[in-house]
Parts: structure tokens; C-alpha cells; sequence
């Protein structure tokens, strides 16, 4: 796979300034070094689905607190249209993120041959003895974790192209990402069920303090009866494949999707039965459920968008907290509405399919701070989404989030997708891609990765109207880009990952980010191969000339403020 192209010289070319130092490409260390399914036959797709080979992207990445050297990041790759990739992979590094190598997670059929051939065929929440891999035809969702002792958590969203065969699978690794093990499935859906459920976004974390514990929460789609209110009209948001209702087409078919949890406190060798923390009342639901700890107090927070049942339906952010473990759970708590708007070409309004509604949140090890970062539209005056962020000193109660803020710069026309992260030292570090230099050609669509970090912990105050926050953000400072957006897969939208990520090294100062990007400029790799959907429809396959070879890619970097 080809190395991150430099753009200096094409934009000069193109008339456009570069700004110095402060705007020269830094050519980062390449994480998707080869391709595990390369050689994997493609099950067919009855509804018409697009494979895209040598597509690496939405990638979760961690850091092991038992080897400060030693990273690991999951991806998905060979991306297909409708939903999920041929399966995931570990990215792992054992020299600080320098050089990388990969290995084949277990969670879908191309894995097979990496794991002796065999399926899993376990009970539910308890760990295969013996080498094997879920034989679902697609995983998607990838996201790790390291725990204290320096075991490896790995999750997905298995699921068929076909029927409605679904799974949240899980693994783990006691080498730093190279060989993985406790294959399992900690929730198991099949095509037969009545309810039709189905699992997405899920996540895994593993707890900072006690060794061989790990949490994963998802939301589960499933049907219900409307109750006497009947109704209300929402459709279901399932980010990573479409989910409908059911095959009845009666008002008394209503959906619901409450929060799922689930623990190991055995290393993965068993989850515990999943069962429900956030309920939701017929036509609600919770998605994108992220659980961060405080290591001082235990305290278990879970993150999530939650989707009302009542007109307008505005999204919100909200979150609820544990102080037993996951045992029980406080009531939700509101963090801020959710507005977002999404992010479109310039020129022909295709839309980007990015993390509108994930929110990230993070926590400051040293004081239990809380941050949440997200895309928003309301203070955007080109009618797309820019990356917000919010603070609570609070513990994240209701009415403790400070009003959020822009973090991306007034030039750029839109900011998405954002990654977050505290070092030890209380700097607050986020990244984002950003829609800053202008089209150079119908063919192109530039798109670059920033990162902004503060001088210290954000400081709240009381304001009027709730209280506020004093963000010290340095200048951004370039990571890479701007690359070629309509390389990238279309998936509802041209598509680098619902989420990207970053991890903190082991001086606890530098901030390691992790993303894709496409590996096409104005000059190496025209658009013939994905060419825009003026409509923001899905491109028909009879109307592509080609692919490009080798698409895109995972990178990384590290910055760290002041040296």
C-alpha cells in the first residue's frame, strides 16, 4: 500500500498558498501495511451492495498501560455500500507507533483461514476454547481497549448481508494485538425472531483500574407494540445498516432501542448476559453508547445520542453514570440538544457520511473532568456542521455542561468527525477533518485532518444563563490533507469512518492521533473511480469507470504541545 502522498507541491501548482512550516504535509507512519482478506471471496449481495477493496477506515486505537511502547488499533477493511466490511483488523505497534503490522480480528468469515478454519460454535457470553472466528459475512464497528494488566479488548457488530443473522462479537489478545483469543459472541440475534432485533455501535472499555475487567454497551433495535399512543412516524437510526420496522406495515408495529450492557471480569473468558441500562419507551432509542471511568472514584459514565418519540424529533446528548460497577444506573442526564446538519460538497451538495451523531466523550485522569466533543450546525453560517465542545466539573450532572463552543477556526467552512483525548497534564487535545482550501476541480473535493490542543484544563465559571467554559486552544495544527474526498467509499455518503480516535503516549504528554484518509491528490488518482452523486444517491455500479488502486489507508501521528 502506498505511502501518504505530500500535497505541497500540487497545491502550489494550483496557485493556492502554503503556509510554511506550520502548513507542510507530515507524512505519517503508515498502520494498514497489507490487506488479510485480500484473497477472500465476496459473498453475494442480494440487494445490490458495492465491495470497495483497499479501504481502510473508521479506526479506534488504544494504548497499552502494561508496555508504554505498545499500540493497537482496530479498522475496518474492504468496505462495502450497504453496511460493514468483509471483516475488521488489529493494527499493532511495538516501537511507539513507527512501524506497524496487522493481523485478522475474528469477527466475520474472511477470518476463517487466519484461525484455523474453524466457526465459533460457543454459547453465548462464554469464550471459545480453541482457536475460531464468527462466520458472519461482514463485521463492522471496530473498537479496543487496553486494560491495566495489558489485556486487549476487541468488539464488533457481525452481521449476514442477507437475513437478519447478527451479533456483538468479542475477543482479546494477551500479546499487544498480535495473536487473539476468547472469541465469543456477548449478544446473539437470528433471522427467525419475531422482533427482528438487531445490535449497532457498539463499544468496549476496559477499566483502568481493575485488572481483567471490561465493559461493552450498544444499542439494540428491536420491535414493540405502539401501546395505545400509536405510532409516532420516527424512523429507526441504525449507522451501519439499514433496519426497518418489520414486515408488518400496521401502526401497531412501533420500534425501540434501548442501551445494552454487558461485563467481563475475567479477562474475557465470560460476559456477563446483556441486559438494558437506559429503557426506552416505543419509537425511542439510544445510539452510540461510549463508557468512560474515572479512575480515582470507579464511576462509570456512558455517553450517548437519545432519540425522542415526540415532534420535532431533535436529538440529544445525555449520559448516565454508575457507582457500583455497572451494577445499577442513574437517571439519564441532559447534556445539550443535538443539531446537527451534516457535511455536503461544496460544489455538488453529495454529502459525506461522517460522526453526526457519535459523540466523543473523554475524561481527565487526574481530576475526573469531563469533555464531550460533537458535530453540531447551529453556529455555522454555511449550512454545514462544525465540532463542538462542552466541559462538566461536575460529575456530568444536568445543568453542570458548560455552553458549548466552536472548536474548529471561522475559515474552515465546516469541521466533522472529531477525535478527543486529556493527557496527564490536564491539556485537552482534539482532532477533526476540516473543509478549509477551496475545490481545485470538479474531480476533487479537498479534505484535511487538524488538531487543536489547550494550555490546561478548560476553566468553568458561572454564567446567567448556566455556566461556561474558557477553552485555551492553541492555533490548529495541520495533520494531514487535504486529500481527495470522492475516493473515498460511498456509504450513504462519501465515507472515511462514523468515528476516528486518538491515545495518549506512554510520557502521558503526547497526543497520538489515528485516522484515514484517502490516498488520492489533484494529480496521482483523478475521480473516475467514485465519481459524486449530484443527488446525494448511491452510485450505481454501471456508472464507474474503475477504482483507483489502493484507495485509502490508517495513519498516525503524535504532537505534543510546546516541543
Amino acid at each position: 500500500m502506498k505511502r501518504l502522498f505530500r500535497v505541497a507541491v500540487a497545491l502550489a501548482a494550483a496557485g493556492l498558498a502554503v503556509a510554511g512550516a506550520a502548513y507542510a504535509t507530515m507524512e505519517g507512519h503508515q498502520v494498514s501495511v497489507s490487506n488479510p482478506y485480500a484473497a477472500c471471496p465476496l459473498t453475494p449481495d442480494i440487494f445490490g451492495g458495492v465491495n470497495y477493496p483497499d479501504t481502510e477506515l473508521e479506526p479506534w486505537v488504544t494504548r497499552n498501560p502494561a508496555n508504554a511502547d505498545n499500540f493497537s488499533g482496530a479498522f475496518q477493511q474492504d468496505r462495502w455500500s450497504d453496511g460493514g466490511a468483509k471483516g475488521l483488523v488489529a493494527g499493532w505497534s511495538f516501537n511507539d507507533g513507527l512501524k506497524w503490522g496487522v493481523t485478522a480480528l475474528p469477527f466475520s468469515k474472511c477470518a476463517l483461514p487466519h484461525y484455523g478454519g474453524a466457526p465459533c460454535a460457543t454459547t453465548q457470553g462464554v469464550a471459545s476454547p480453541t482457536p475460531c472466528s464468527l462466520a458472519y459475512d461482514r463485521a463492522s464497528d471496530p473498537w479496543s481497549d487496553f486494560g491495566v494488566d495489558g489485556t486487549l479488548y476487541s468488539v464488533s457488530i457481525s452481521f449476514n448481508a442477507n437475513d437478519n443473522n447478527n451479533a456483538v462479537g468479542a475477543a482479546t489478545s494477551s500479546d499487544g494485538g498480535v495473536t487473539w483469543q476468547n472469541q465469543t459472541e456477548i449478544q446473539h440475534d437470528i433471522d427467525a425472531d419475531p422482533l427482528a432485533p438487531f445490535n449497532d455501535k457498539e463499544s468496549v472499555t476496559a477499566d483502568p483500574v481493575k485488572a481483567a475487567t471490561a465493559y461493552a454497551v450498544w444499542d439494540r433495535l428491536s420491535l414493540v407494540s405502539c401501546g395505545p399512543r400509536g405510532s409516532s412516524g420516527r424512523t429507526p437510526v441504525a449507522d451501519d445498516r439499514p433496519w426497518a420496522r418489520g414486515p408488518s406495515p400496521q401502526a401497531a408495529v412501533c420500534f425501540e432501542g434501548p442501551t445494552f450492557f454487558s461485563r467481563t471480569t475475567d479477562g474475557g473468558h465470560t460476559w456477563e448476559t446483556p441486559r438494558p441500562i437506559v429503557p426506552t419507551a416505543p419509537d425511542e432509542q439510544t445510539i452510540s453508547n461510549q463508557i468512560v471511568v474515572d479512575p480515582n472514584t470507579g464511576r462509570l459514565y456512558d455517553f450517548y445520542v437519545y432519540f425522542p418519540n415526540t415532534p420535532p424529533f431533535t436529538p440529544e446528548l445525555r449520559m448516565v453514570f454508575s457507582n457500583d460497577g455497572g451494577t445499577t444506573w442513574s437517571t439519564q442526564q441532559f447534556i445539550n440538544t443535538e443539531e446537527t446538519v451534516g457535511i455536503h460538497d461544496p460544489q455538488t451538495g453529495a454529502p459525506a457520511r461522517t460522526g453526526d451523531i457519535i459523540p466523543e466523550p473523554t475524561i481527565d485522569p487526574s481530576t475526573g473532568q469531563l469533555y464531550l466533543a460533537w458535530q453540531d450546525g447551529r453556529f455555522n453560517q454555511n449550512g454545514e456542521d462544525d465540532v463542538l465542545v462542552s466541559t462538566s466539573v461536575a460529575g456530568g450532572l444536568t445543568g453542570t455542561w458548560t455552553a458549548p463552543q466552536v472548536v474548529n477556526l471561522p475559515e474552515d467552512r465546516a469541521g466533522f468527525t472529531p477525535g478527543i483525548k486529556v493527557n496527564t497534564l490536564g491539556q485537552l487535545g482534539i482532532d477533526y477533518y476540516s473543509l478549509r482550501h477551496p475545490d481545485l476541480s470538479s474531480d476533487v473535493w479537498p479534505v484535511e485532518r487538524y488538531l487543536r490542543i489547550t494550555s490546561g484544563p478548560a476553566v468553568v465559571s458561572a454564567g446567567s444563563s448556566g455556566p461556561t467554559a474558557t477553552f485555551d486552544f492553541d492555533q490548529p495544527t495541520h495533520v494531514t490533507g487535504p486529500f481527495n474526498m470522492l475516493m473515498a467509499p460511498d456509504a450513504g455518503g462519501f465515507f472515511v469512518g462514523d468515528y476516528e480516535s486518538m491515545a495518549i503516549d506512554g510520557d502521558g504528554r503526547r497526543f497520538h492521533t489515528y485516522y484515514s484518509q484517502m490516498n488520492c491528490d489533484t494529480t496521482n488518482c483523478p475521480a473516475v473511480g467514485f465519481p459524486a452523486p449530484a443527488s446525494g444517491e448511491f452510485t450505481p455500479p454501471s456508472t464507474r469507470t474503475s477504482s483507483p488502486p489502493d484507495p485509502m489507508d490508517v495513519y498516525t501521528n503524535k504532537y505534543f504541545k510546546n516541543g
